[in-house]
């Protein structure tokens, strides 16, 4: 029962701040942040294709920002049909920001799903490269390795 409420209150607290957010996009359209914010909302509520909407409008306001890249690749690496866009979005951020060690591993990650072995182990380099005492993208070198 408790679970159960904390589930409602949850959902509850999503709803809440997906309306101030809305609100605050109504008074200004371009607010990146809240649109951001309602993209995160989304997320949080399994709703994709809305997070999706919300990170692409952001993305058209600020194309540059490799935080904003990021979002809307994560939300598209999700679905098969736009991964591509995807590892294209991740590839610019990594050239926005090189030294990001998560874009890599996020980037690694999707070629994984994709069954792309030999790009998947290139990102995983890149990463352990910046990142030398991750034991986690150790690991995922070596596996990768080793199945080659």
């Amino acid at each position: 029962p408790l679970v159960l409420f904390e589930v409602i209150d949850s959902q509850n607290k999503y709803d809440a701040a997906e309306d101030a957010f809305n609100n605050a996009v109504r008074l200004d359209p371009d607010n990146s942040q809240a649109i951001h914010n309602l993209g995160i909302v989304y997320l949080n509520k399994n709703d994709t294709a809305r997070a999706e909407q919300m990170f692409r409008k952001v993305y058209q306001l600020n194309s540059e920002n490799p935080g904003v890249i990021l979002m809307l690749a994560q939300v598209l690496s999700r679905n098969e049909k736009t991964v591509s866009e995807a590892i294209s979005l991740y590839q610019k951020a990594i050239t926005l920001t090189p030294g990001n060690v998560q874009a890599y591993m996020d980037l690694g990650n999707v070629y994984l799903r994709m069954q792309d072995k030999a790009n998947a182990l290139r990102a995983f380099e890149k990463a352990l490269g910046l990142n030398p005492g991750s034991k986690e993208l150790r690991a995922a070198v070596e596996s990768l390795k080793r199945t080659k």
